[in-house]
Formats: C-alpha cells, structure tokens, sequence
C-alpha cells in the first residue's frame, strides 16, 4: 500500500486560511503547520461526509445494506469490499468538482467565522 499523501494544493489553501486568520503578528511557522494540519484533516471529514449527502437517497440506502453485510471486523479485503460497494456510487468529475468547491467554501466560512 502507498504512503498517504496530503493533496498539495488543498493543503496550501489550509496553510493560506491560517494565515489570513491569524495576522501577520501571530504567524509561527510551527503554529502555522499545526493549525493546518487540523484544518487539513476537517476538510477530509467534511468532504466525505458531502460525498455521502450528496448520493440521491436510494443509492446511499443500497451502499448502507451492501455496507451491512459485511464483518468489517476481519482482517483481510475489507477495504476491497467497501471500494466495491461503493463504486456504484462514482461521481463524475464534474460532480466532484462542484462538490470539492463546496467543500472548501464551507470550511473556508466554519474556520473564518470561528
């Protein structure tokens, strides 16, 4: 398996949220980093939670019962099994698009009005 590797451009937008939030006077590099690092990983929380609200009903019913009948609990193809599941579900790209915009205007308006 590949190393996880943070997309680069949505990471700059973290690190550019931060520091537009924090003023020229507070920005610390190492501050900077932390505070990006925890806006990175509630981008990926959101977006995945938009990913599934985003599914019409029906479809997110279907995955939930094909979801359901598998013991996640073994070791194994779990993740194969999951990826199958949901491949019914693939978004076009321009569905992506339109929701990984929204993804970011959300979070940008969470993080600036917190």
């Amino acid at each position: 398996m590949n190393q996880y590797q943070q997309n680069p451009f949505i990471k700059k937008i973290c690190e550019q949220l931060v520091s537009r939030k924090l003023g020229p006077e507070e920005i610390n590099p190492q501050k900077v980093e932390q505070l990006s690092a925890a806006l990175y990983t509630r981008f990926e929380s959101m977006l995945g939670r938009n990913i599934v609200e985003f599914l019409p009903k029906e479809k997110r019913d279907e995955i939930k019962q094909g979801i359901a009948h598998l013991d996640l609990r073994k070791e194994g193809d779990s993740l194969e099994r999951i990826a199958s599941v949901m491949s019914s579900a693939a978004l076009s790209a321009e569905e992506f698009q339109k929701l990984l915009k929204y993804t970011l205007q959300e979070l940008t308006d969470e993080f600036m009005n917190s």
